[in-house]
């Protein structure tokens, strides 16, 4: 479906604005819905911070946007669920312990 918003109203843009962004944010709650079901309660993941450093721990909770990971040390993190690996490499170079902060 081609649309010309060349002759649209600043009114009939707005409203196209607010279509185009509620159905941006239905696509991605399906994509974080289906990287959550990647993971089950309890699996052992891995990611890297922004700074790139890894972090490994043990998924605790399901949020709505993220996941909790509880980190090897005791640490809280919550992780977009697309971040998140199950394939653990070598865990000595792991980050401990940090901030609870968002990953």
């Amino acid at each position: 479906m081609v649309m010309n918003i060349e002759n649209m109203t600043f009114d009939e843009l707005r409203v196209l604005n607010k279509l185009v962004v509620a159905r941006m944010k239905v696509l991605q709650q399906i994509k974080t819905q289906s990287d959550m079901i990647k993971f089950n309660l309890g699996d052992r993941v891995q990611f890297y911070t922004h700074e790139g450093e890894l972090v490994v721990g043990t998924l605790i909770k399901y949020n709505r946007k993220t996941v909790s990971v509880a980190a090897d040390g005791g640490v809280q993190w919550n992780v977009t669920p697309s971040l998140l690996s199950n394939n653990i490499v070598n865990q000595q170079h792991a980050v401990i312990g940090r901030c609870a902060c968002q990953g």
